[in-house]
């Protein structure tokens, strides 16, 4: 009787290590994938700060852009609205050629008085397309006028 203990005994000694060993090895692989996540997490981490010193030069530049512009002389452009600096610059680029030569045209109207006349006349209600008959330009042209500066 003794030695039917013993063996018996010795079996649940036997079971309780198999049992220890697969929660064992259960908890390695539960390990082994915190310490991946813990590895992605400070990956992305990292990119998150590399974006977001990125976006923060970029807020700065543009944010020294911005001072550059506001710190025109209104009185030397005879304090003209900013959106008509930015038209002038548009029509200075239209009208020069690869050269850098400006080309006079006698029959092309500013870039100003084209987006006032394209505002006016879809105010009136013409479609783009009679718009850009009208004014003898692309329908894309108008619709890209009309898209940026209706926005501003």
């Amino acid at each position: 009787m003794a030695i039917t203990l013993n063996i018996l005994g010795i079996l649940f000694i036997l079971a309780s290590l198999m049992v220890i060993n697969r929660t064992d090895k259960g908890e390695k692989e539960i390990y082994e994938s915190i310490v991946s996540m813990h590895r992605d997490v400070k990956y992305y981490h990292g990119i998150m700060e590399d974006i977001l010193t990125s976006f923060d030069e970029l807020i700065e530049e543009s944010l020294a852009k911005l001072d550059k512009l506001q710190s025109i002389d209104y009185q030397q452009l005879g304090r003209i609205k900013s959106n008509e600096v930015c038209d002038i610059q548009l029509e200075e680029k239209m009208a020069r050629t690869n050269d850098g030569v400006k080309i006079p045209d006698k029959n092309e109207i500013s870039f100003r008085e084209l987006r006032k006349k394209i505002h006016q006349l879809n105010r009136e209600g013409l479609s783009k397309e009679e718009i850009a008959k009208t004014l003898n330009k692309s329908v894309r042209e108008i619709e890209v006028i009309l898209k940026i500066w209706s926005d501003i």
